[in-house]
């Protein structure tokens, strides 16, 4: 995966806006592996609170995730870059109400979702 570093936002190599930093940007190569990978390592299986800010990638991440292992008892995840195409929003939003999460308030770029019983 590759991060562009441009002087007004940053994106990922394949996601929205990246055609627009390519040429003024600086480029770092990132090893990637799925959240769960990490937590298991660390072995901590329960999460307070996960803020999730990727500029585009937050439904391919959250997709990763198997619920079914790992708690997270509130997530924020900011929905600017996705926002364009409503419909990403609204996959966010049904992935997270299958896995029991509700939401909790919303401001300008983010949803707080919670869930249901913690």
């Amino acid at each position: 995966m590759t991060y562009y570093q441009h002087p007004n936002y940053s994106a990922l190599n394949g996601f929205k806006k990246t055609a627009n930093l390519i040429g003024n940007s600086v480029s770092t190569t990132l090893l990637c592996m799925p959240l769960y990978t990490l937590l298991r390592a660390i072995d901590q299986t329960v999460i307070d609170l996960f803020s999730l800010d990727t500029e585009g990638a937050e439904l391919d991440i959250l997709k990763t995730i198997p619920f079914d292992k790992v708690r997270f008892k509130v997530f924020i995840i900011e929905t600017w870059f996705i926002t364009e195409s409503h419909h990403g929003v609204q996959l966010v939003r049904a992935l997270l109400n299958k896995h029991g999460y509700k939401l909790h308030s919303k401001t300008e770029q983010d949803y707080i979702d919670r869930k249901s019983v913690v």
